[in-house]
């Protein structure tokens, strides 16, 4: 693997003591890559089929290898290309002169080499994965962009990747599902809370900058995203999420000891100044 700019990441080298060849590789929305490719010799240890295979290996997106599987027939089998869907389901096509999978009768060789198309469905892990939603593998605002994209959406036709909690429509309940897995996945005890607009693991004054920023309670759909202090994925910043934030007011932490008076005048005193500068 190479960056951007040329400068090479990683390179892993996968062999048996025959020949080896890798013809086409891929890329999945987490960063996964996949190569394919054929082999003359037992890649991994997989024993051959005969004289060369198809091969499909996965990595992650550090280099590590994730999984190897070999196909093929007494014959000669290669696989060409390989090409990834929105899913992260995994297709290679190729050809061979046998019969793939034990294929007989209607589905048998027609002679010399043939054509295949093969589709693995690649397990995700188990439950939904909340930092799939944005487009690349961290758990951030960026999945409750995405979220709040198809928010009021049925699946299908919505993908069912956003249906965190598997009821068929895209709504405040997966975001709520999405705050606490995601949560889990960052490494934390308790799950995120609306107002947190920063996901830093605190509820205070810059969120409510944030949001008194944004505070725009007429829904004009121009201040429609988490970051900007919409907690509950619709289209505005009103007063619903104040009371949201205010009620998770937690400066010093989630679980922390209760909010000083000093800070909680403090936000009464701007909230007052923000109502004021809505109403004139």
């Amino acid at each position: 693997k190479y960056d951007s700019s040329g400068v090479q990441q990683w390179l892993q080298q996968l062999g048996t003591s025959d020949r080896d060849s890798s013809n086409s590789v891929a890329v999945d929305s987490n960063n996964n890559v996949y190569a394919t490719g054929y082999t003359y010799g037992d890649l991994d240890g997989v024993t051959g089929a005969g004289s060369y295979d198809t091969f499909l290996t996965k990595y992650d997106s550090s280099g590590n290898q994730q999984w190897l599987q070999q196909l093929g027939t007494s014959a000669g089998d290669s696989s060409q290309s390989v090409a990834v869907d929105s899913n992260n389901n995994v297709y290679i096509t190729g050809y061979t002169y046998g019969d793939l999978d034990g294929v007989t009768g209607a589905g048998s060789n027609a002679g010399y080499s043939d054509a295949f198309l093969a589709k693995y469905v690649i397990p995700g892990p188990s439950g939904p994965d909340p930092c799939g939603l944005g487009g690349d593998a961290g758990c951030s605002t960026a999945d409750l962009d995405a979220l709040y994209a198809v928010f009021g959406t049925s699946v299908p036709p919505t993908d069912a990747t956003f249906d965190l909690n598997s009821d068929n429509v895209v709504d405040g309940a997966d975001l709520s599902e999405w705050l606490s897995l995601s949560a889990t996945e960052n490494g934390h005890s308790s799950a995120y809370l609306r107002g947190d607009t920063d996901l830093d693991r605190n509820v205070d004054l810059a969120d409510y900058m944030a949001l008194a920023n944004n505070f725009e309670p007429s829904g004009n759909g121009l201040s429609t995203l988490w970051q900007h202090g919409n907690t509950d994925g619709d289209n505005d910043v009103d007063l619903v999420d104040y009371n949201v934030l205010a009620s998770n007011f937690s400066p010093a932490g989630y679980g922390a000891a209760a909010v000083p008076e000093p800070a909680s005048v403090c936000l009464l005193l701007t909230a007052l100044l923000v109502l004021a500068r809505v109403r004139f």
